[in-house]
């Protein structure tokens, strides 16, 4: 435990850049009020963000509209028609549909498994285009998730 005197203030936050980092997703962001031009103004790697057309739980007006309005480059904007703000979940297995149903819903006309196939697919073809070849990065398969 450290005592901090009257006067004494926790260390302020640092974010870092990390280099590494070449490109970026996002899919129906949530508190999204909370980014402001100020904290996303060094955000330098192309962006796509997907938004839920009908996001009733993370509103675009106070969430993703926030944060395409505050990011200093525009992003890639996909909205998907229909789509509430669970659809960019995996579709529910029955277990999870019995336990938590309000995620697993669809909203009428709205296939979450066809959705998730034009995503993944949209997704991998966003990042090969952000990274490029692979004898870009040395010849390496490039990691989406870092496991160090």
């Amino acid at each position: 435990m450290v005592a901090l005197g009257p006067s004494s203030d926790p260390p302020a936050t640092v974010w870092l850049h990390d280099e590494r980092t070449k490109a970026a997703i996002a899919a129906a962001p949530a508190a999204g009020y909370a980014f402001t031009a100020g904290g996303l103004a060094g955000v330098k790697t192309p962006v796509r963000l997907w938004e839920a057309e009908d996001d009733r739980r993370a509103p675009n007006r106070w969430n993703g509209d926030v944060v395409k309005a505050n990011l200093p480059s525009p992003p890639e904007a996909h909205p998907v028609q229909t789509a509430d703000h669970f659809a960019f979940l995996a579709p529910c297995g029955e277990a999870l549909a019995a336990r938590v149903p309000e995620i697993c819903r669809e909203p009428p006309g709205f296939d979450r498994t066809a959705f998730h196939h034009d995503l993944n697919e949209a997704v991998v073809a966003f990042f090969r285009k952000q990274l490029g070849p692979l004898a870009a990065i040395g010849g390496r398969r490039p990691l989406l998730y870092d496991r160090r």
